[in-house]
């Protein structure tokens, strides 16, 4: 992991725990998405050491199954950003799905990269594994099928 992918806050005063957002830019919450998100990103704030942002989707029709999305998320400053982010299968047009930011510790993080990698690329849980508090999700919806005007 590099550097770029961790912001630290390095002040005497007292630590107050992270925060996550999604950005107001596209895709947001509602919004018609194709199956390939090339860019998702927010702002993080009060980051700290051995932490970082991580992505995750499921499908509304099976909330509970989560993927890890690749991460880490690199964070400049107090923005976060993913990219390359695949919903479903090709065939889930219209389908809604659940975009998920969560702050994790480096413990959780590797967690996730071994999911990732594992055979099943899931989890099921209520919700990802996260700080506490440090966690934002979206719902969005998967366009119509090329040629199709509606779901």
């Amino acid at each position: 992991m590099t550097g770029a992918a961790l912001s630290h806050n390095n002040s005497a005063a007292a630590i107050n725990p992270p925060t996550i957002s999604f950005s107001d830019q596209q895709p947001g919450d509602g919004a018609h998405v194709d199956r390939h998100v090339p860019i998702l990103s927010g702002n993080v704030r009060d980051l700290q050491a051995g932490q970082m942002v991580w992505t995750f989707n499921a499908s509304a029709a099976n909330p509970t199954l989560l993927f890890p999305n690749v991460g880490p998320c690199p964070v400049n400053g107090n923005t976060w950003t993913c990219n390359d982010i695949y919903l479903g299968q090709d065939k889930d047009y219209c389908g809604q799905f659940i975009l998920w930011a969560a702050v994790v510790t480096d413990e959780q993080g590797y967690q996730d990269a071994l999911t990732r990698d594992s055979s099943s690329h899931s989890l099921t849980v209520a919700q990802p594994p996260h700080v506490s508090g440090a966690i934002a999700k979206i719902v969005v919806t998967r366009k119509p099928k090329p040629a199709s005007n509606s779901c």
